[in-house]
């Protein structure tokens, strides 16, 4: 005997109701979400199993079992990175070493909400003044002249999410130290007409070494041009008897900041 059953399916706060003219059975959604390479995927799917009946009189009672299964699954859009922990304002001093930040090492700079792997750019505001550039995930930054630049790091996750993050970098000079005397020139004696005294001051071992490795230039004095005279040609001083008697030779480098070193030698 053919039955005629009504049913309905009511979706409502997560639950699928199902209806018939005698019972009625219902079930919870159950829902799942999930990382992908491209975002988060959501799923719900439900599943159903009930059994229903009409008795019409006079005849016997009638029922039927059936399953009811569905669900589906949708990729909701690409999370960007985020900034979680900012690089703060650096001054380096010409000359030192480079600043050096593994942006993936714990604090990480850099968080991306789908668990995608980073990858990283930077560039500054002023390559005359501090260059900055990324080799996997360690930045470093070169100071290359006194002043000031913008450091700018950039977080891809190759799924069209990108953020970035700047800070400054000011770029000083180290306290100039002076020249100091290695070598002392020991005193000399010079027979009248006979062969001037000559020294390579930069020749092993030098009279002048600087601690900050500036370029030494030199010169010389006579405290008696009248018994003896000195003359400097680069780097060789050269000093000649012209009388009897004596003279204080003074010899100067300077390391052309400002700051000079003398020795005195009879």
């Amino acid at each position: 005997m053919n039955r005629a059953f009504l049913l309905r399916l009511l979706f409502s706060s997560g639950i699928v109701y199902l209806a018939a003219t005698s019972t009625f059975a219902q079930t919870q959604l159950q829902t799942s979400a999930q990382t992908t390479a491209g975002g988060t995927a959501s799923s719900s799917s439900f599943n159903l199993l009930a059994t229903i009946g009409q008795s019409s009189p006079p005849g016997p009672a009638s029922s039927t079992q059936f399953s009811l299964t569905g669900g589906f699954v949708a990729t909701l859009g690409n999370a960007p990175p985020t900034v979680t922990n900012a690089i703060l304002n650096q001054t380096l001093t010409l000359g030192s070493a480079a600043f050096t930040r593994d942006l993936n090492a714990s604090p990480a700079v850099f968080n991306d909400p789908n668990g995608d792997a980073l990858t990283y750019t930077a560039s500054s505001s002023n390559l005359a003044i501090a260059t900055a550039g990324v080799s996997g995930s360690t930045l470093t930054v070169t100071a290359v002249a006194v002043g000031n630049a913008t450091i700018t790091v950039t977080a891809d996750d190759k799924n069209g999410g990108t953020v970035f993050t700047t800070f400054s970098v000011t770029v000083t000079t180290a306290a100039n130290r002076p020249p100091t005397v290695t070598t002392i020139i020991s005193n000399v004696t010079l027979p009248i007409g006979g062969a001037s005294f000559t020294r390579d001051l930069n020749a092993a071992p030098p009279v002048f070494t600087d601690p900050d490795g500036d370029m030494l230039s030199y010169t010389a004095i006579s405290s008696a041009t009248n018994i003896a005279t000195a003359n400097l040609s680069g780097s060789t001083l050269t000093v000649a008897p012209v009388a009897a008697g004596t003279a204080t030779i003074t010899v100067t480098a300077n390391d052309g900041r400002a700051v000079r070193r003398r020795l005195r030698s009879v």
